[in-house]
């Protein structure tokens, strides 16, 4: 895979070829695209350095790079991705293309399908070549929790007001180690400018963040984050996030750690009878709230545990009327809202002042209704590493049986990680 400047990447921001084996498994060759913008000869020049075996047909075509062989599934292909803020790879139908004149190309192996490991930000630059990092500003909470995910806190030296895990955050906003540079929708140029950051690490679901970081890229370096709606991006972005640092050696150990942790909660849940429940998750007990439909990384952890989502025929997060909450009759609900504490007392408050259609529902009649608050509340809407916590806790709720459990409390707030079984461990510092 050939990795190179874009018109925003810094000066510090070195170009080259990357050989992508498989998802996640790159390797990194630096080479001056302005001397050999050639692909064919570049892959050359990789596998000499690299020592790897590269074997090219009489008819030109890529057939085998260190021992990873064309076979009938899969084979080694040349891809693109556009400049131009363009995140999309693209198969090139020849090699006979200028690798300098693209925000990335990737000689990738890969089947029919399926596409290169993620080599571009949500504004379409390339990810690889920057310096190691050493001074990081993060943008917004999932920002600082894809990089302390990567045990990286301790160089984050400025970052969001919301920003609060792990407890290192806090501790170190308390004693000024680290700045608050802004609100989530309102991130402060002037203070990040002055932190002098190696790497700044935004949002791009927050177009403030995006902008920041676009006009920042003249004197520092930036990544933005993908708007996390499933699993996949959740890894993409942390992945992404650690080889813009340099913690790329980090991302094994998070990713393997996760596949670890779903794994252990599917066997649980597959180890009992299946229960064919219809879950719905909103923001709020409004009459009218917002619901996690399709697109959502809630829709994505429920799939994960073979629940089915209420409001799957919906995109995104989306605002329902009153009416549609009796018509879906979800089995099960779950309200992740931090305007309640975790108290027997405030869930019967929530409970009892429901709206007449909330009531109407199966959930309300078996009261199958529970309050995600405080802490939990955190972990329910952020599209972070530690996902696998969120994906226990549903797997908990409606699987009490594949935990020993005669049920599940109807309210968790700071205390979740005491249900945790499989999941405690991936809480980092």
């Amino acid at each position: 895979m050939l990795a190179i400047n874009t018109t925003e990447a810094t000066q510090n921001h070195a170009s080259g070829i990357l050989i992508d084996f498989d998802e996640y498994d790159v390797t990194w060759y630096e080479a001056d695209l302005n001397e050999n913008k050639d692909p064919v000869k570049l892959l050359m020049e990789a596998c000499e350095e690299k020592e790897y075996a590269l074997t090219i047909d009489s008819k030109g075509t890529v057939i085998e790079i260190n021992g990873v062989e064309n076979d009938g599934s899969s084979s080694w292909g040349l891809w693109y991705v556009e400049n131009g803020g363009s995140t999309q790879w693209i198969k090139s139908d020849s090699y006979d293309i200028d690798a300098s004149a693209y925000a990335a190309v990737a000689w990738a192996f890969r089947s029919e399908g399926n596409i290169p490991t993620v080599a571009v930000d949500y504004t379409g630059v390339c990810v690889y070549g920057y310096s190691q990092a050493h001074k990081i500003v993060t943008l917004s909470p999932v920002a600082t929790e894809s990089v302390a995910s990567l045990n990286a806190s301790n160089i984050i030296i400025g970052t969001d007001y919301y920003s609060n895990y792990p407890d290192s955050i806090n501790q170190r906003k308390a004693t000024g180690e680290i700045t608050v540079t802004g609100t989530y929708t309102d991130p402060n140029y002037e203070i990040v400018v002055k932190l002098n950051p190696d790497m700044i690490v935004g949002d791009g679901s927050q177009f403030n963040q995006v902008q920041l970081c676009k006009t920042a890229r003249s004197n520092f370096s930036a990544v933005v984050l993908y708007p996390g709606d499933d699993i996949q991006t959740i890894y993409n972005n942390t992945y992404i996030t650690s080889i813009a640092i340099c913690y790329d050696l980090a991302f094994d150990m998070v990713k393997e750690n996760d596949d670890t942790a779903m794994e252990e909660i599917d066997h649980a849940v597959t180890s009992v009878p299946h229960k064919d429940i219809k879950v719905m998750v909103a923001l709020s007990a409004d009459a009218s709230p917002y619901v996690a439909g399709s697109d959502t990384y809630i829709d994505d952890m429920l799939g994960k545990i073979y629940l089915t989502n209420a409001f799957s025929s919906f995109d995104g997060w989306s605002h329902i009327n009153t009416e549609m909450i009796s018509s879906y009759n979800p089995d099960l609900i779950i309200i992740v809202n931090d305007q309640y504490e975790a108290t027997q007392s405030d869930w019967d408050i929530m409970y009892n002042n429901l709206h007449a259609m909330w009531r109407a529902t199966t959930a309300y009649a078996n009261k199958e209704i529970y309050l995600l608050t405080g802490k939990s509340t955190d972990l329910a809407s952020r599209s972070v590493p530690r996902f696998p916590q969120m994906v226990e806790l549903l797997a908990e709720i409606c699987y009490p049986d594949a935990y020993d459990l005669e049920s599940m409390p109807k309210y968790l707030g700071d205390n979740y990680t005491d249900y945790l079984v499989y999941t405690k461990h991936l809480g980092y510092i």
